[in-house]
């Protein structure tokens, strides 16, 4: 796009290119996954900002860095998840709900299922009794670039200077694909039909939890709610 703009310069349709310093959005293909010490010092000082938070998301900050590191979930997942996503230990999140940065529920009956191991369990329960409306984490502003600045922000504080939101994902993922096959991996965050998800009996689901909770486990060890 910024070509193109470039060229309608040259032709003398426009004065200036509008995306000249303009900075694209380019995914860090060479993103490190974590170790597991890194990882739980990473949590015990969000866990020690939450006790005296400095506005609402240094609030929530340690509970959104907890569930995305004991699930792989997406930010934007996160931020996003609904009391009405949540059956038996499992989160259905729409499609149209994954990737983005608005919150957009999607209309056809395709979601995706993660598996909520008791460390992400126990800080989404602890939000029920103060929960006001339909999302489980409190945010005036929802978007996930409020919270990856935040990160930013207190990376000197966290110890770990090129720490960023989506390590917590390929750190999981990483560590996943260490204790099982790839088709398994692959299938505790996985694809299926509405219909199937609401009956949580699908082939293998049993196997994908204890896949989940071990490797939450061993990577983040006893957590703190």
């Amino acid at each position: 796009l910024r070509g193109l703009f470039s060229l309608a310069v040259e032709e003398g349709f426009i004065a200036a290119n509008p995306l000249r310093s303009f900075r694209f959005y380019v995914e860090d293909r060479q993103t490190r996954a974590l170790s597991s010490t890194e990882l739980r010092e990473i949590l015990a000082k969000l866990r020690a900002i939450q006790a005296a938070p400095a506005g609402e998301v240094q609030a929530i900050l340690y509970d959104v860095v907890l569930v995305g590191a004991a699930t792989g979930m997406r930010l934007s997942e996160v931020i996003n998840l609904r009391w009405s996503w949540l059956h038996e230990g499992l989160a259905s999140i729409p499609l149209s709900s994954t990737k983005h940065k608005r919150r957009v529920v999607s209309q056809d009956k395709k979601v995706k299922i993660v598996v909520l191991p008791p460390a992400a369990l126990a800080v989404i329960d602890k939000h029920r009794t103060k929960s006001m409306g339909e999302f489980v984490f409190p945010m005036r502003r929802r978007d996930p670039r409020v919270i990856s600045k935040a990160i930013i922000a207190l990376r000197t504080k966290l110890g770990v200077p090129d720490f960023h939101y989506h390590q917590l994902r390929h750190t999981f993922s990483t560590a996943l694909s260490a204790q099982s096959d790839l088709a398994t991996a692959s299938a505790a965050l996985g694809h299926m039909d509405i219909k199937t998800t609401m009956r949580y009996s699908h082939p293998g689901l049993e196997r994908q939890r204890e896949l989940v909770t071990k490797t939450s486990t061993k990577l983040l060890g006893k957590v703190s709610k």
